[in-house]
């Protein structure tokens, strides 16, 4: 929630010692806490008759996935990379933030039409490519039984899941 702190800090103030005294700006700052909760952005239930989207950004210490449907969100997720996982390439890192993003979301992906949005450009080409990598090797098979497209969504599109990654 954007300005949570500042939103918060009249209604922190009260916690100090001796300060129990309920102010104007006391209600003031409670009355648009309780706006700004109740005017939130909700994730959205998932339809299954209409197709996902896989949104995935991997950084160099992290990955986030969002996964939404008629650009409304319906899950978020974000981990961190290990060491070595951080030392590989962009396109490592990205291929394993999609591969991380199946295997979390395959109770909604599985049997449905889906579209994965990466900023890698060559894994826009995934499936038409040969396996020459140990990593491509390893990983593709985990994409068998799926029904999607790749497509290619340039980094300055990409700002919410972007974020997710470099929350580490």
């Amino acid at each position: 929630m954007k300005g949570y702190a500042s939103i918060v800090a009249p209604l922190t103030d009260l916690l100090k010692k001796d300060s129990v005294k309920w102010y104007v700006s006391a209600i003031t700052a409670f009355n648009k806490l309780k706006e700004v909760m109740t005017s939130a952005l909700v994730l959205a239930i998932p339809n299954f008759k209409k197709p996902f989207v896989l949104e995935t950004d991997a950084s160099g210490t992290g990955i986030g996935v969002v996964l939404s449907q008629d650009e409304h969100p319906i899950a978020y997720f974000s981990k961190k990379l290990s060491s070595r996982m951080q030392k590989q390439s962009a396109y490592i890192r990205e291929f394993h933030a999609i591969t991380e993003a199946l295997a979390k979301f395959r109770h909604y992906l599985l049997g449905h039409k889906f579209i994965i949005r990466t900023d890698q450009k060559s894994l826009k080409e995934l499936l038409e490519q040969r396996l020459q990598t140990p990593e491509q090797q390893q990983w593709l098979p985990k994409f068998l039984g799926y029904d999607f497209v790749i497509q290619y969504k340039p980094d300055r599109e990409n700002i919410h899941v972007d974020a997710l990654s470099r929350s580490f």
